[in-house]
């Protein structure tokens, strides 16, 4: 079965897939098509693989087996958030375009959208599993991760969905044996955290609050750093928060940032672009538009 959903008029999966090309890890999968698919455990307890295209009116999901229509719901709510469609980045472009058109390419030409999760808690642990892992070995802890813990589509038993918190809870070994036996028991302390407040947590991804307010009630969790942190407010779409190194950058992007670029620096460059200071921050290309100059300056590149 196939539905649509509508997109804002400057959705483009292509461009999605494309600025989120180091974000696909599983349960996403990009194909050959150029379509985008994932295998995801509905809340009724069966587990699908949908596929998502681009279409004239929007993008299409379409899945093999035939869903009620909660189920239908609740893919569509979940593409929704992954696709990061309630998000409007007009007002963003206007303002590279008018301050600094030499920027819109380089931060524009693959759009402002980077695929996020299908829930808080999926963005949670990714950011966690980026901000302790060696850039590396990302990608095959997460595979890891999915594989080993995650329920199995049915008609194809090597695909699987994202674990759930029970299952990431379930086997406090295999973490360990995934991630390390540091990282494996924080990972678990931040799941159960995370179980312990979770109204309160969704509560705060729907919320007005400032990204000050909302970075805090995040930060207190076990095994949050700075760099989790930051790919956390990220995955929210609060872009008025800033890091203050190139970590997160790094782990997002999964490539080495410039060791030159310092905490002023990022506030000089990204500061003034504020409510979109963190955008920036992820669009920019930090090796590619910063260099040294001889006094000992950084300035950004034309």
């Amino acid at each position: 079965m196939h539905w649509i959903l509508s997109t804002p008029n400057d959705f483009s999966l292509e461009r999605l897939i494309r600025r989120s090309a180091a974000l696909i890890l599983p349960p996403f999968h990009a194909r050959y098509d150029g379509d985008l698919d994932r295998v995801e455990r509905l809340s009724s307890g069966r587990t699908v693989r949908f596929s998502i295209s681009q279409a004239a009116s929007g993008v299409q999901l379409r899945v093999e087996e035939r869903l009620r229509s909660d189920e239908r719901e609740e893919l569509s709510r979940k593409t929704w958030r992954m696709l990061r469609l309630g998000e409007e980045f007009r007002a963003f472009r206007r303002l590279v375009e008018e301050s600094a058109p030499h920027l819109v390419g380089p931060l524009l030409a693959d759009g402002a959208r980077f695929l996020r999760g299908a829930t808080l808690l999926e963005d949670m642990v990714r950011a966690y599993l980026f901000a302790v892992t060696p850039t590396p070995l990302i990608a095959y802890r997460m595979t890891q991760l999915v594989e080993q813990l995650g329920d199995p589509w049915p008609n194809n038993p090597t695909r699987h969905a994202f674990p759930t918190a029970a299952q990431l809870l379930r086997s406090p070994q295999l973490l360990q044996d995934i991630l390390g036996q540091e990282a494996g028991r924080d990972l678990r302390s931040l799941v159960a955290a995370y179980l312990t407040a979770e109204e309160r947590l969704l509560a705060l991804e729907r919320s007005t609050f400032s990204a000050v307010v909302i970075a805090a009630q995040f930060q207190v969790l076990p095994g949050v750093t700075d760099c989790a942190l930051a790919l956390m407010m990220f995955s929210l779409g609060r872009y008025t928060y800033i890091p203050s190194d190139l970590c997160p950058w790094e782990r997002w992007h999964r490539r080495p940032a410039p060791p030159e670029v310092d905490d002023k620096s990022i506030a000089e460059q990204c500061a003034p672009w504020q409510p979109w200071g963190g955008l920036v921050y992820l669009l920019l290309d930090w090796n590619r538009h910063f260099r040294r100059e001889p006094e000992g300056v950084l300035e950004l590149g034309n």
